[in-house]
Order: C-alpha cells, then sequence, then structure tokens
C-alpha cells in the first residue's frame, strides 16, 4: 500500500500563490485529485452585529496518476502514468455550498468537494479489492464573525476522508504543519475508506486543524 501511495503525483504543492489567477494556472497540470476555494469572503455589520456575509467559490477536478512500475516493475515508467479524470460532485449528493447563521450572530460558510476515480481505475480498484470506488471529498468550514470588541474575525477549519492528502492554503499561502499527508493514514481508515461502497462518501477524517484570521 506504502509503494501505492508513493506511485502519486510527483510535484510539491507550491507554498505559496500569487492571487487566485495564479493558483488557477497552476490547475493545469491536473497534478492534483480535487481542488476547491473561496474567495472574496465578506462579512457584513450594522455597527451592532454581522447582519450577512458572502463569497465566491470554486472547484475543479482532478486526474489520478498511476505509475505502471506499481502493477509490475518490468514495465517501463511512462507506458501508464496518467488516467483520466473521474465524477465529481459539489457537496453530498449535489447540494450547492451553504452559508449558515449562527447562534452567536456570526455565519458559517461550508463548500464540499467530492470526486471519485475514472471509470478504469474503478474497475482496476474492484479487481483488487472487490469494492467500487467511493467518492473522496475535501470541506471547507469558514466561520465568520464580527463583533465591535473584536471586528472581523474568521476561522477556517478544513478537512475531508482519509484519502488521499490535502495542502489547506489561507490567503494562498500553505504551512508544511497545517499538511495532512495520507500515508501516515491508518489501516482501519484506508480499509474504510476502500469498503464505503460505490458511489458513497468516504468516512470523515476528524477535523484537527483550525486556523484563525482577522479582517
Amino acid at each position: 500500500m506504502t509503494r501505492l501511495f508513493e506511485s502519486g503525483d510527483q510535484l510539491v504543492p507550491r507554498g505559496m500563490y500569487i492571487n487566485e489567477q495564479h493558483f488557477n494556472a497552476s490547475l493545469v497540470c491536473n497534478a492534483f485529485r480535487g481542488a476547491a476555494w473561496m474567495t472574496d469572503v465578506r462579512i457584513y455589520h450594522d455597527g451592532q452585529q454581522a447582519i450577512g456575509a458572502s463569497y465566491r467559490w470554486g472547484v475543479r477536478v482532478g486526474t489520478t496518476p498511476v505509475q505502471a512500475q506499481v502493477i509490475h516493475p518490468s514495465i517501463p515508467f511512462n507506458v501508464f502514468q496518467w488516467c483520466l479524470s473521474g465524477d465529481s460532485r459539489v457537496g453530498p449528493s449535489g447540494a450547492r455550498p451553504q452559508l449558515i447563521e449562527g447562534a452567536n450572530g456570526g455565519f458559517t460558510a461550508t463548500l464540499r468537494f467530492e470526486f471519485k476515480l475514472c471509470v478504469p481505475l474503478d474497475a482496476a480498484q474492484w479487481l483488487f479489492t472487490r469494492h467500487r470506488a467511493p467518492f473522496a471529498w475535501l470541506q471547507i468550514d469558514y466561520g465568520l464573525y464580527w463583533s465591535k470588541e473584536t471586528q472581523g474575525q474568521a476561522l477556517f477549519v478544513p478537512t475531508g476522508s482519509h484519502l488521499p492528502s490535502l495542502h489547506p492554503y489561507v490567503d494562498w499561502r500553505t504551512d508544511p504543519d497545517w499538511v495532512y499527508d495520507m500515508r501516515g493514514a491508518a489501516q482501519r481508515d484506508i480499509h474504510g475508506f476502500v469498503e464505503a461502497g460505490q458511489c458513497q462518501s468516504a468516512p470523515a477524517r476528524e477535523a484537527t486543524l483550525q486556523i484563525p484570521k482577522v479582517f
């Protein structure tokens, strides 16, 4: 399994991007499983309390790379390296991003993006495991708060399924301490992912990372 995990992208994600355009330009190489982003996040107030929030969002499904040598050491490296994109959906069962007002007067913007293997790799998974591929996913929870005492504050909480790895960015910058590496997943979590069921959402990984931000 470790060898299979290490057959993924050889490109290391950037530590930072200049802006949204720079980020989107980097996605042209398709060296990722799925990407989701929220930009222009704003909270509105009347001088006493928060009264609304807004944001823009986007998603993009990538591809799944496979080194042929994982299948058999005698196969040349470049014979079979890339597979086409699989299916994707925004939110469970296609639900759109949500903006929910909290009891404390703040708002939480949630964006969930789900993606799965393409048909050939889905068939290959079934041959090896007798299980069809579930939807892997990533989710952004953006808590937005405002008060006269604290002004504008936000809490960025990224999470997702146990596979694949996750590289969160805030203001187009990341930090090594924020990265989740799927190679550290427990065996039970890998089994839980593989056995989640065809086109079902894979089990959630515990959301342990919370990144504060001040407007």
